[in-house]
This record gives C-alpha cells, sequence and structure tokens, in this order.
C-alpha cells in the first residue's frame, strides 16, 4: 500500500512525532476554536459536520471558509450516532442522501473519515477520494469495550482490501490492562497505519503515547471535547512536545 499523499506532505514531521488533529465542532464559537487551532499550533483540521445545524447546500460553502481561515490540510467527518455524531445532522440527510453529500463535499477536504461499518458507502466512496489525491480513514468505534482482536482484525483486513489509507479504532478502557491490551493488539494490526484511540479517562495516555504502538495522527479537540477522554489540542501539542522534542 502506498504512502498517502498526506503523509508525504508531513513525511519529515512524522519521523519523531505524530500528527495532531484538532477537531472542530459547531457547538461553540468557529473564531475561537480556530484562533486556538493556530495558537496550539496543530498540523490538521478535523470538522466534525455532524455537529453543525446547517442545511446540506451550505457545507460546501462552510468548509471553503474554513480552509481559507485556518490554512491548514481538512480531514472531514460525518459520525453516524451509532457510533457517537450528534444526531442534529440526521434531520436534514438520510442514508440515501449520504453519498450524494460526500460527493459535493470531497473537493473541499484532504482526508476523510469513512465509518467501516457504512458497508453501503465505504467502497464507492473510498475509490472516489482516493481517485482525487484524499486520503482515506476507515473508522471503528466502540464506547462499551474493545471488541476481541478476531473482530478488529478482520475489520482492519477490510480496511486493507478496500485500500483505507488509515484504520482507526476508538475503543473505550476502563483501567491500565484494558489499555495494555489496546496497545498489544495495536503493536500486531494487520493494516500497516493504525490510529489507536483509548476512550475514556484510563484511555487518555493513549493520545500522547499511541505514536509508539504505530499511531501516526492523535486527536484533542479545539475548545470542547467530542469524544471520552479527548485532550485539549494545546495541552495534546505540548506533552507530545515535551515527549517527543523537536519542533512544536
Amino acid at each position: 500500500m502506498s504512502a498517502p499523499s498526506i503523509l508525504k506532505k508531513f513525511d519529515s514531521i512524522l519521523t519523531h512525532r505524530p500528527l495532531v488533529v484538532g477537531t472542530l465542532t459547531g457547538n461553540i464559537s468557529l473564531a475561537g476554536q480556530v484562533r486556538e487551532a493556530h495558537a496550539a499550533p496543530v498540523d490538521i483540521i478535523e470538522i466534525r459536520l455532524d455537529t453543525f445545524d446547517f442545511n446540506k447546500t451550505r457545507a460546501p460553502e462552510f468548509l471553503a471558509t474554513v480552509r481559507r481561515m485556518t490554512k491548514k490540510p481538512l480531514l472531514l467527518t460525518l459520525r453516524s450516532g451509532k457510533e457517537g455524531g450528534d444526531k442534529r445532522f440526521q434531520k436534514f440527510i438520510g442514508n440515501k442522501d449520504k453519498e450524494k453529500f460526500f460527493r459535493a463535499i470531497l473537493p473541499f477536504g484532504d482526508l476523510i473519515d469513512l465509518e467501516i461499518r457504512d458497508k453501503s458507502l465505504l467502497k464507492r466512496i473510498t475509490q472516489r477520494a482516493r481517485s482525487k489525491g484524499i486520503s482515506v480513514i476507515h473508522s471503528l468505534h466502540d464506547f462499551k469495550k474493545m471488541p476481541p482482536r478476531g473482530i478488529l482484525n478482520q475489520s482492519a483486513r477490510e480496511s486493507i482490501r478496500l485500500k483505507g489509507d488509515f484504520f482507526k479504532v476508538a475503543v473505550a478502557v476502563k483501567n491500565p490492562e484494558d489499555l495494555r491490551k489496546f496497545f498489544d493488539w495495536g503493536l500486531d494490526c494487520p493494516h500497516p497505519r493504525p490510529v489507536l484511540i483509548a476512550m475514556g479517562r484510563a484511555g487518555e495516555v493513549s493520545r500522547i503515547l499511541g505514536y509508539c504502538f504505530g499511531s501516526p495522527l492523535t486527536f484533542g479537540h479545539l475548545g470542547r471535547s467530542a469524544a471520552p477522554g479527548q485532550l485539549k489540542a494545546r495541552d495534546l501539542t505540548q506533552a507530545i512536545g515535551n515527549i517527543f522534542p523537536k519542533d512544536f
């Protein structure tokens, strides 16, 4: 599997630290979050589209505005309700409209997050994104537990088969033993680029040390947490800078 374009862009940085993704939501001021993204600083902006209360036709205009304001690569994420997404978005987009929506916003992204459970969409949008030079993250979330290794490995292999550039796994951990088992799986993950996120208080350290277990990306919020245990982007970059010192 060749390296995705986003890794080529950040090749020199990834030799010594993970890329920090700042998660931007529609729950608080856009301008304030953009200022935080620059102050942190973060490498990539994730836009959690499901948290914004706009209609479909406004999304491309909004994304163009965020790109202009941040001057950073954009990760486009539309999280479903089953995987922790904000249900407000479902008021104006159903399953039939989702593919059309993804096709409309693709030109404004550098990466896109696609849930690996969404079989009806995964293959077509992955192919279209890669044909346009947009890197693809296939993601899997479990807010209650770490799924069995067999299930995780099966999903990882499915991501490889469908040419996902990254396989992001976010699972709940309750104690250090759970975290150890998760990192142990990460070392053996079939996918060459696992993104390892352990959710909850016991998993906060995964956002800093996941890089040591093969995770090239980590996520911090720009004003309001979008997942259990998500750290503030500025605190995350400071911690990473202390542990993997070079360019923060």
